[in-house]
């Protein structure tokens, strides 16, 4: 009884039916918020209010699903997709290889000097070749198929499905001539430097997504040591020094180990956003808590990425220098 006297319902938050929560446990989706308003609405449990309420949950978490998704899959600053989004494409065409036995190429871009332009010019204008060279890359890739994605600072991949070595080569080198043609219009001349490798189910050498990635890196920077400005196709001489290729490795799977705490993250949001309106006090104080836990893996997670491109990028300088 004094739990009721306690109780204001003109003043309480309008909260769904613990039938609601029972159908949307443990991962909500607008379908199953809708298939729970039907089913309740049918057996005449639940009042106009609560359908209201849950109408605009449904709504809530659509919108907010629509907006996470193209966060994750989009880059902010050049508005093509996202290193995120380019991992489970590839991923995507190398499985299909299995059964479409065609060839998948990859294409490595990297600015020449962006560091060097960029304290000439200013962080402003570098975010603006950037817009500008992967404009310049997507208008120029032949098939909407064909995906060019954010790959990391000064660097872009495009994913080549169905393509042979040549055809790769062939891209390659329209993307560069087309940026160095394109740029120097604008009086920001800007020139690239091009690796691309080809993944090929009877290329015994090249037959991961980490060994066609090493392969297509490995020509990129043999582009950048015989001076720039050019596109290299890997061939199987070219070998990537052992410690390059562990920490590419290391940080390929923590790349992949943010991509799951991002996506677990999210899932707990949307599920957060819609546990906080009933009384159940100890399930939201637990959510608050795993978020908070997720949050500072990810924190962690994106410090050891940092940390281990970094490290990548020393080793790939002295083997120019050297």
């Amino acid at each position: 009884m004094q739990k009721d006297e306690k109780t204001q319902p003109d003043q309480a938050e309008p909260t769904p039916s613990s039938e609601l929560e029972e159908m949307i446990w443990p991962e909500p989706t607008e379908d199953k918020i809708n298939e729970a308003i039907d089913i309740i609405q049918k057996d005449k449990k639940l009042t106009e209010k609560d359908y209201v309420d849950l109408a605009t949950l449904a709504i809530h978490e659509s919108r907010h699903r629509v907006f996470a998704e193209k966060e994750a899959i989009t880059d902010k600053l050049t508005d093509i997709a996202s290193r995120l989004s380019y991992g489970f494409r590839l991923e995507n065409e190398i499985n299909r290889i299995e059964r479409t036995k065609k060839p998948v190429s990859l294409l490595l871009i990297d600015i020449d000097n962006f560091k060097k332009f960029n304290d000439k010019y200013g962080h402003k204008t570098g975010d603006t070749v950037l817009k500008d060279a992967a404009h310049i890359i997507q208008e120029n890739l032949p098939r909407k198929m064909d995906m060019v994605a954010r790959y990391g600072g000064e660097e872009f991949a495009v994913i080549l499905p169905e393509t042979d070595s040549e055809g790769a080569y062939f891209v390659a080198e329209r993307i560069r001539m087309a940026i160095e043609e394109k740029t120097k219009e604008k009086n920001l001349p800007v020139t690239i430097s091009v690796g691309h490798a080809t993944f090929d189910v009877e290329d015994k050498e090249i037959n991961s997504i980490e060994k066609l990635e090493m392969a297509a890196d490995t020509a990129l920077y043999q582009s950048k040591k015989d001076g720039r400005n050019r596109v290299t196709t890997f061939e199987k001489d070219m070998k990537m020094p052992s410690s390059i290729e562990k920490l590419s490795k290391k940080l390929l799977c923590t790349q992949h180990d943010l991509a799951r705490l991002s996506k677990e993250v999210n899932k707990e949001k949307r599920i957060y956003e819609i546990i906080e309106r009933s009384n159940q006090t100890e399930l939201v104080d637990y959510l608050k808590e795993k978020i908070t836990s997720l949050e500072d893996q990810i924190e962690k997670t994106e410090i050891e990425i940092e940390e281990v491109e970094k490290a990548i990028e020393t080793e790939k300088r002295a083997m120019t220098v050297a």
